[in-house]
């Protein structure tokens, strides 16, 4: 009866510590996948599959579907990023890149993970980790870029106060008109 009683409690606190790591995925925006590397077995969880507009049973759960889904452009730094933590040359797999989504456009995302387990030799041969979508970021990040090509070539002086009155920025229009090189002027009082 003892015996019984403890396995059923060791059954709710993992149940409850499932539950709070799933709630803690969902509430954070993180798709969780986990491979194995030994069977070619990938599983991703709702979110995961959420995050690119997939029902989970439509996600193929191996590595080449993974790398069909990677953009062109960013497949090698992907892969290299992935090499390199295998092999141990970095803690974790970190990168940022595109995915293409069911609705065939590109989400931006940043995948995280880290080998959990080694065979004798020091292969990997399970890797675990996240996926949160960044493409807001990404665009505003693009955004923030047009702009500063447009600050810094117009051709009108374009000056930048900081919320304490001080330049932040000027560009090089500013410059030339007033004869000011822009780090003598960074963080000084506008008057």
């Amino acid at each position: 009866e003892q015996e019984i009683n403890e396995r059923e409690r060791a059954q709710k606190l993992l149940y409850e510590s499932q539950q709070r790591l799933e709630l803690a995925l969902r509430g954070a925006d993180l798709g969780l996948w986990d491979y194995d590397l030994r069977k070619n077995d990938v599983f991703v969880d709702k979110t995961w599959s959420d995050l690119f507009g997939y029902s989970q049973e439509e996600v193929q759960p191996s590595l080449n579907a993974w790398r069909n889904m990677l953009h062109p452009d960013d497949r090698q730094a992907v892969i290299e990023a992935w090499n390199d933590h295998g092999e141990g040359r970095t803690a974790i797999y970190e990168a940022e890149h595109r995915v293409r989504a069911k609705s065939g456009e590109w989400n931006w995302v940043l995948s995280r993970g880290k080998v959990v387990e080694r065979d004798e030799e020091g292969n990997a041969v399970r890797v675990s980790g996240t996926a949160f979508n960044i493409t807001a970021r990404k665009r505003a990040e693009e955004k923030l870029l047009q702009m500063s090509k447009v600050f810094m070539e117009s051709i009108d002086p374009i000056f930048i106060r900081d919320l304490e009155g001080n330049i932040a920025d000027v560009n090089r229009a500013a410059e030339v008109t007033y004869g000011w090189k822009r780090d003598e002027l960074i963080g000084k009082p506008i008057k």
